[in-house]
């Protein structure tokens, strides 16, 4: 007896030793692979540093193109997307996660490839807008795969997925400088909109854009696919006890001649397996009074108080975002700095939004969204006054990073007041922050 107990000792110290190898394991290569998707979430940048070439490419093919189109085009970006995360987790339910995030792949990738084609100002919308269907679907895929696997740091964990978005942002930005003006030519062709002129790039620069785009494309589509394949929810704890008898009953008969000994499996071990199994979360665990919940959200004053909070937020941050380029480009007529500026602006954004992570875990939500609404307040209503290129760089750098911030507090905010599995399932509709504030 005293030899069998010691061998069943034995062999679930080494089961629970490969299961906690397994799962530590798994949330990291998860992890790793939602952070490889972040560089294409980051895309959400990307129309700010593509304006200053989209304008005279399309101004060029009709005269009517004004800012106000780019205005709408991500307003119509974000409307596609919000489309995508309300169905996401149902299809992730219906046909599995793998088949959501490699779908999105390729929307990702042939839409923007499509739209690298089109002269029709409208069409190009169409597909531009469409990617945003497999862009926010790889992301709410992998943050709710983060959320799952790191139940214990919402904040943190949230701050370091926004961290590489904003790489994305100021890695791409230097891409597509190199790949669209790598000269450095300056804008020279001056058109008037209404009240004001604007200086535009000439045909040697703007005549490259489809051609970016479809290389952007096929970059965007490979870190994708990677992304996709890394990814994946946390295996639900489950401790198969007759299997586990079989292979215990086998290695005793045979080691001490007792083909009739069952060996039982101790109360403490199961115990543990079942604790460890009530804390996590799958995306099956939605039940019909969850989703009677869910569907009646709108009707608690906790939404809607976050919903105003964080649009109204988000306003200046949105108007400056996809604006300060073009406006930097007409008043210091440097391309390549514009794109430095950039670059900076987003890391710096990107760091900071982990600082926030950090901040909202230790301070709570009031008090960051507070500080961060009158950082922006006196930031943005400073900034016509700013003349010198390195103060127009860090009022910049401030005005991304309280924008991104307030996002980064948003997500786990949710979370800690509806709880990890009614969160994730209603953190989609926070999308119509973002559209409410375009």
């Amino acid at each position: 007896m005293c030899i069998r107990d010691r061998y069943q000792r034995r062999v679930h110290g080494d089961l629970a030793k490969l299961r906690i190898m397994w799962e530590i394991q798994n949330r990291w290569v998860s992890l790793c692979g939602s952070l490889f998707n972040s560089l294409i979430v980051g895309n959400y940048y990307i129309l700010s540093t593509l304006t200053v070439y989209l304008l005279p490419y399309f101004n060029n093919i009709d005269s009517g193109v004004r800012h106000g189109y780019f205005a709408r085009l991500q307003t119509y970006f974000c409307l596609a997307g919000i489309i995508a995360v309300v169905f996401c987790l149902i299809l992730v339910k219906k046909i599995g996660l793998k088949i959501v995030a490699y779908a999105s792949c390729l929307i990702i990738g042939g839409t923007f490839f499509i739209a690298s084609y089109m002269t029709d100002k409208w069409l190009f919308a169409l597909f531009f807008s469409m990617s945003a269907i497999g862009i926010n679907s790889l992301n709410l895929c992998s943050q709710y795969c983060n959320m799952n696997h790191f139940p214990e740091s919402k904040g943190k964990v949230t701050g370091f997925y926004l961290v590489f978005v904003s790489l994305s942002g100021a890695l791409f930005a230097q891409i597509i400088f190199w790949l669209m003006n790598p000269k450095n030519i300056q804008p020279d062709n001056k058109v008037k909109f209404r009240k004001t002129e604007e200086l535009l790039f000439g045909p040697e620069v703007f005549n490259k854009l489809p051609d970016t785009l479809r290389i952007l494309a096929l970059i965007w589509f490979t870190i994708a696919v990677i992304g996709a394949t890394l990814i994946s929810f946390p295996k639900k704890q489950e401790l198969d006890i007759e299997r586990i008898q079989r292979s215990n009953t086998k290695s005793l008969t045979e080691g001490l001649g007792r083909r009739n000994s069952k060996p039982e499996i101790k109360a403490e071990i199961l115990d543990e397996f079942q604790i460890e199994n009530s804390t996590k979360t799958t995306v099956e665990d939605a039940s019909p009074e969850k989703t009677l919940y869910q569907s009646k959200f709108w009707t608690q004053p906790n939404f809607w108080c976050l919903f105003f909070c964080t649009s109204f937020t988000l306003l200046p941050g949105y108007y400056v975002l996809f604006r300060f380029k073009q406006y930097g480009l007409k008043i210091f007529k440097d391309d390549y700095f514009m794109t430095k500026l950039s670059s900076i602006a987003f890391l710096f954004a990107g760091l900071c939004r982990f600082l926030f992570g950090l901040l909202f875990d230790k301070f709570g939500y009031k008090k960051v969204a507070f500080c961060i609404q009158v950082l922006l307040f006196v930031l943005v209503g400073s900034l016509p006054f700013v003349t010198n290129q390195w103060v127009f760089l860090i009022w910049i750098c401030f005005i991304l990073a309280g924008e991104g911030g307030i996002i980064v507090i948003s997500h786990p905010v949710i979370l800690k007041v509806y709880g990890i599995e009614l969160g994730s399932l209603i953190m989609p509709y926070k999308n119509t922050f973002m559209v409410f504030a375009q």
